[in-house]
């Protein structure tokens, strides 16, 4: 923990600043290869000049934690998310087969929404394998993102992190080996958990970048502590079960430390650059996915009281 924190406060760009979230990604690091997704993700993010670039990174470490085995030279984007959302009933992009000549199974469908999808070399694909009942069977699938039948159509620039890029994907016949399915179930074992570990990874590289700022440009000291401190607490919840309810209660302590701590944070940046004012100014009063933590939120005391009531 000190040497993360040591490399947040003492971190200097190694390179000349670069013009696309691509440049980014593909920037080495001399982190060792040991080193734990969120570990590297933090060290990584402190020399990020602008949100997207933060953001990103965080988005490819909540990925490595939840799937160490994707290979760390790839950009990966997660595709779930279709014309009504994520929840299971929503997706109705359809694997089916296998064909009796050849064996593979067919992917038909589309995904409204993936962060990276652009820039991509490997794409996570959630789809239905028919309903049991009410039961929507999900598998995930671990697809290269130039196999024939995929159309990755770039969507507009957001105002908050532009050069943050995000896609619709079309998905027509595409053959895919059984081999490319996942283990386990797509929503309890991937979905769920990774919205979870993009909230905590996220704030966590949001605060690294503002804490090397701050740093760098002498803010109150109180500030780049509070920052700091946040980190920590989203450091030790990142090794948790993301599925635990008592995990979503504290993370959602923590995170308000964490914006409290970014609060503070941006109203330094008065002292700053312009353009770093520019770029880190202008965040959404309402954070992205607020309503779905408050549900995950409320989820979680109920079933912690419920443990706790009489029999």
């Amino acid at each position: 923990m000190d040497d993360l924190l040591l490399r947040i406060l003492c971190s200097r760009p190694a390179q000349p600043a670069v013009d696309s979230v691509l440049e980014w990604l593909r920037l080495p690091t001399d982190l060792a290869r040991s080193a734990s997704p969120f570990d590297a993700m933090v060290a990584r993010a402190a020399t990020a000049d602008r949100p997207a670039w933060a953001l990103a990174t965080a988005h490819q470490g909540a990925l490595r934690r939840l799937f160490p085995e994707l290979d760390p030279n790839e950009i990966v984007a997660f595709c779930v998310s279709e014309d009504r959302g994520p929840h299971p009933r929503h997706i109705h992009t359809r694997l089916t087969g296998p064909a009796a000549d050849s064996g593979l199974l067919r992917l038909d469908g589309h995904k409204r929404w993936a962060t990276l999808a652009p820039v991509a070399d490997r794409l996570l694909v959630a789809a239905s394998r028919g309903f049991e009942g009410e039961h929507n069977r999900l598998v995930l699938l671990s697809l290269p993102a130039g196999r024939a039948g995929i159309t990755i159509t770039p969507l507009p620039e957001s105002r908050y992190a532009p050069e943050l890029p995000h896609a619709t994907i079309r998905l027509e016949g595409v053959a895919v080996e059984a081999s490319e399915i996942l283990p386990g179930d797509a929503y309890l074992d991937a979905i769920k958990p990774f919205r979870v570990l993009e909230d905590l990874f996220g704030a966590a590289a949001m605060l690294s970048a503002l804490a090397w700022i701050g740093t760098r440009d002498a803010w109150p000291s109180v500030v780049v502590e509070g920052c700091l401190a946040a980190i920590c607490g989203l450091r030790a919840l990142a090794a948790a079960d993301p599925s635990s309810p008592a995990t979503h209660i504290a993370l959602a302590g923590v995170l308000a430390e964490a914006a409290s701590a970014e609060r503070a944070a941006e109203a330094c940046l008065e002292r700053s650059a312009a353009d770093l004012r520019t770029r880190f100014g202008g965040r959404p009063a309402t954070p992205i996915g607020a309503s779905a933590r408050e549900r995950r939120l409320a989820s979680a005391w109920t079933a912690v009281r419920s443990l706790r009531a009489p029999s």
